[in-house]
């Protein structure tokens, strides 16, 4: 298996930066509420990648009580991989383009 570094970009900051265009304050409220679950994921994450248990984490399909996992895929396809939006600039980044 090859190892993969560890991002330098804080994950809380790419997500903001990523919803920072969010056109539905609604959406956007919800998003942002988040951010706990999230900085909770990447405690999760940073934890459990080193002992080789990543099969471990758990699958939600509701975030924070109010976001769906097809609300947050939409972030990572619409927001961050979409070649005009705010975050593709990081994905690159991290494909090494």
């Amino acid at each position: 298996m090859r190892k993969l570094d560890l991002p330098v970009e804080d994950a809380i900051e790419v997500f903001r930066l990523c919803i920072s265009k969010v056109q539905s304050a609604s959406l956007k409220d919800r998003l942002e509420k988040c951010i706990p679950s999230i900085v909770s994921a990447v405690d999760d994450y940073t934890t459990k990648a080193p002992r080789i248990e990543l099969h471990t984490i758990a699958t939600h399909n509701l975030i924070n009580g109010n976001v769906s996992a097809e609300e947050m895929k939409k972030v990572y396809t619409d927001r961050m991989v979409g070649t005009t939006s705010p975050g593709r600039y990081i994905y690159d980044k991290w494909r090494g383009l």
